[in-house]
């Protein structure tokens, strides 16, 4: 009997460093890997592992319905945007699906606080950039089809339409006059390219379709689907896309009221459609934290 217990005891001595390294290593993979994916309203959203963080559509300062129609110069809240994102991972890649105001009015103020970031956008997005002297890593300009990888994460960018507003009007729709100076006013955001993403990480698979007009993919599965109803009617949306991709999780976007205050309860965009109730009634809303979970 003693000697039973005296081998067990010499095995576990042997072998229990081992094992301690592996049952580590597998706990720290599952930190890394671990992922979290937040909507700030809008189209703005950050999905982040333990090493990296992606910006999508940086806009939390919301200019009022007023400033907005009547075109004044619009500014960055410098405040709050250091409050939302001025701590995260060193790395940081951002992702623009179009330059509209409500896409990349904070892309500015975000690059101040990051400026070694990548930012993967339609080409005219440089136009803005350098009309704001942001200081910046890398630029490169979205191609439809074209993948990049990013630490943990690769990219798919897609090219789609923007919805229109009734009567087919197109919202701000054409090139940046060059002629003009900061602070640009919501009307002079202008944009001519959209585009969607899929994101591949280790742990899920994410397609960012910002628009309610629908396209085709190539492929019928996702972990999360994230969609913009920004139009009245979703019913081809639902059809060509909601149906025929299989998800484990759909969340809309860009129907909340991003006229209001960030940090006041979070209201629905007039006559906008939804799919179900907000999940919360403040910004940040997390949709996603580690699927391990």
């Amino acid at each position: 009997m003693m000697r039973r217990i005296d081998m067990a005891n010499l095995l576990f001595k042997r072998f229990q460093r081992p094992f301690f390294i592996v049952i580590i290593f597998f706990l720290s993979l599952n930190q890394i890997l671990a992922l979290e994916v937040k909507w700030f309203g809008a189209s703005c959203l950050t999905i982040t592992d333990k090493d990296t963080r992606i910006i999508v559509d940086p806009f939390i300062t919301r200019p009022s319905f007023w400033k907005v129609i009547t075109n004044q110069g619009l500014f960055p809240d410098a405040n709050l945007i250091e409050k939302y994102f001025g701590k995260g991972p060193k790395k940081n890649i951002i992702l623009i699906t179009h330059t509209h105001y409500d896409h990349i009015l904070d892309l500015p103020a975000i690059l101040n606080l990051y400026p070694n970031s990548l930012v993967y956008a339609p080409p005219e997005t440089l136009q803005y950039l350098l009309l704001h002297k942001s200081p910046f890593l890398e630029f490169k300009a979205v191609a439809d089809g074209e993948e990049i990888s990013f630490e943990n994460f690769k990219i798919h960018s897609f090219k789609i339409e923007h919805s229109s507003l009734p009567l087919g009007i197109k919202f701000s729709h054409g090139e940046l006059n060059k002629t003009l100076l900061p602070p640009l006013g919501a009307l002079d955001y202008k944009a001519r390219n959209s585009n969607s993403f899929v994101i591949n990480h280790p742990e899920a698979k994410i397609l960012i379709h910002p628009t309610s007009i629908p396209r085709n993919y190539d492929f019928k599965e996702v972990d999360l689907l994230i969609v913009g109803l920004t139009g009245l009617n979703i019913d081809p949306l639902k059809k060509e896309l909601l149906e025929k991709i299989q998800a484990k999780k759909t969340f809309a976007i860009h129907n909340d009221n991003f006229f209001y205050d960030f940090e006041a309860p979070i209201k629905k965009m007039p006559f906008f459609p939804t799919l179900v109730e907000f999940e919360s009634k403040n910004l940040p809303i997390t949709i996603l934290k580690n699927f391990k979970d």
